[in-house]
């Protein structure tokens, strides 16, 4: 029998930085990740031009990507999770308090909100690289995002 891995729900056990617990097999988080990363590139002043422009626009069509995944597997998760007796709703709100955990998380206490750090960056990279080996996006996809996170990276060292 199959393990119930809930594959398109926002798991997470605790409100841990998103580098340090990531849980790079879940599309939702990956998706949250995504889109944290793409507000700190947006909002960190190292980060101009065209490096930033193209981190944001892959990092958002990444992110945008997953949700859609998430979105396409909600039925089954929704059906896996009676299970454990949970209804839609109670799913639904477990699926928000992770997400605000995994948001809340991005950053530890030393880090500058706004800030991008290379935990971050190898986060989403990671995300992306098994989001290509569940077939979520294409090998391409994996190189667009890695060219332009080590462009990023060089400008944060």
């Amino acid at each position: 029998m199959k393990p119930l891995l809930f594959t398109s729900a926002f798991l997470i056990t605790a409100a841990l930085p998103a580098f340090a617990s990531a849980n790079t097999n879940q599309p939702g988080n990956c998706a949250i990740y995504a889109e944290e990363l793409s507000k700190a590139v947006s909002a960190d002043d190292r980060l101009t031009g065209e490096t930033e422009s193209e981190a944001v626009e892959t990092l958002d069509a990444y992110g945008t990507t997953l949700r859609g995944v998430v979105a396409d597997g909600m039925e089954q998760t929704y059906a896996q999770s009676k299970a454990f007796g949970w209804d839609k709703a109670k799913v639904d709100a477990m699926i928000a308090e992770n997400e605000t955990a995994i948001r809340k998380g991005f950053y530890t206490p030393t880090m500058d909100r706004g800030r991008v750090y290379t935990d971050h960056l190898m986060a989403v990279m990671q995300c992306t690289q098994i989001s290509a080996q569940q077939g979520h996006v294409a090998a391409a996809d994996v190189d667009t995002m890695s060219t332009r996170l080590t462009a990023v990276m060089n400008v944060i060292r």
